[in-house]
């Protein structure tokens, strides 16, 4: 390791000359001495040193404490040894939350400073090996981060043609149907209404990537959620398969959110059918459940979307659980992309359109999945107090 580089903050003349001599004796690199804070500020933001060895009590309006903060304020990582002829100074104790690298209690021998400063030099090389791995793993995680988005843009690109190559395929069928039936007013009719049909489903497609790409600006209100579930309960029995019932819980207290009722609808239906597909084949219950759930209760071990944080607030959250074989560990982080599945190709949008409808509700989902079944939470905000839902939720 090279010589550690010191600048040194004193504003006795002579106890900083010698100082920078004994320093300067046991092999360290002195760039310089001030007797003031703000020149001390001024200096080493210029010379940028390994460490500072500073007296904490300085002759004008700076102490070293406030020197020490403007450096940390300018992002300057300088290793910070204090001075100081008061072990119990208050100062002393102040220091401690500044995250000093070391302390030396005038006087003090000539060990006793290397020491210090040595320890102190290693610990500053220590702490910037650290954060440079950090952003070294930051950077490859971005990295990776781009090539899965890469992944996912080519297979919904490869998804989507496949949808509307068939979408279009069908629309050209009907229409030369209905053109081979023009002495047939009614089944060239009925042709034509097919076409309509198909035409309306495709541009639904567009509709949902619009969403999916945060084009539309959701309109809220403020929803009772769990009056919302509980009026939605026969359209999600209807989609689970034979032999699978819908359990519905929710708390007794009303759990008020500002939604989409349509969105919020869409995208529980997306998570009860998951549910009932997860259970193809099996007897047993898909589980519904409204509540409210504090930041350190949040259940899964995985959240999304990445940025989403259940900080330190209150959520409510409508939470899905099956009882099925859970997903598969290399299939976690891809569940969400679009038109991704285990199950067959070009699935489509549901998960990928739930997430962008969470993210802009400033919401989150959490997953916990095992090979006992998987559970999908959709956690929204709460409403501030004193809401009051709007007409008819």
């Amino acid at each position: 390791m090279t010589a550690a580089r010191v600048f040194v903050v004193e504003d006795e003349a002579m106890i900083a000359m010698e100082l920078c001599d004994r320093l300067r004796a046991l092999g360290y690199d002195v760039l310089g001495h001030a007797a003031s804070g703000d020149r001390a500020l001024r200096e080493i933001a210029e010379h940028t040193p390994d460490l500072v060895l500073m007296d904490i009590n300085l002759t004008g309006p700076l102490s070293g404490l406030d020197v020490a903060r403007g450096l940390r304020e300018r992002q300057l990582d300088a290793a910070i040894v204090f001075l100081t002829a008061f072990s119990g100074d208050e100062k002393v104790r102040e220091a401690t939350g500044l995250e000093a690298a070391g302390y030396l209690v005038k006087p003090f021998d000539e060990r006793e400073l290397h020491a210090t400063l040595q320890v102190a030099h290693f610990k500053r090389a220590a702490d910037r090996e650290r954060q440079q791995r950090l952003e070294e793993r930051h950077a490859l995680e971005a990295r990776l981060g781009r090539a899965q988005r890469d992944e996912s843009l080519g297979r919904m690109a490869g998804a989507l043609a496949h949808t509307f190559n068939n979408a279009f395929s069908v629309i050209l069928g009907l229409v030369e149907l209905a053109r081979n039936s023009v002495g047939q007013p009614a089944q060239c009719a009925a042709d034509l209404d097919d076409a309509v049909a198909e035409i309306g489903r495709s541009a639904e497609i567009g509709r949902a990537l619009r969403r999916y790409a945060g084009g539309e600006v959701v309109q809220t209100r403020c929803l009772e959620l769990g009056k919302l579930c509980r009026e939605a309960t026969a359209i999600f029995e209807t989609l689970l398969p034979e032999g699978v019932r819908l359990a519905m819980s929710v708390a007794p207290e009303p759990t008020f959110v500002h939604a989409d009722a349509l969105l919020v609808r869409e995208a529980l239906a997306q998570l009860v059918t998951n549910a009932g597909e997860a259970m193809a084949g099996r007897q047993g219950e898909v589980a519904v459940q409204v509540g409210v759930v504090s930041s350190n209760g949040v259940p899964g071990g995985r959240t999304w979307p990445a940025e989403w944080t259940a900080g330190d607030r209150t959520w409510a959250y409508v939470a899905v659980r099956d009882a099925g074989s859970g997903i598969a560990e290399t299939d976690v982080n891809r569940i969400f992309d679009p038109f991704f599945s285990t199950k067959f190709f070009g699935r489509g949008l549901g998960l990928a359109l739930l997430l962008s409808t969470v993210r802009s509700l400033d919401g989150g989902v959490s997953v916990d999945t095992g090979p006992t079944g998987s559970t999908f939470s959709m956690l929204l905000p709460l409403a501030a107090p004193g809401a009051e839902p709007a007409e008819g939720s």
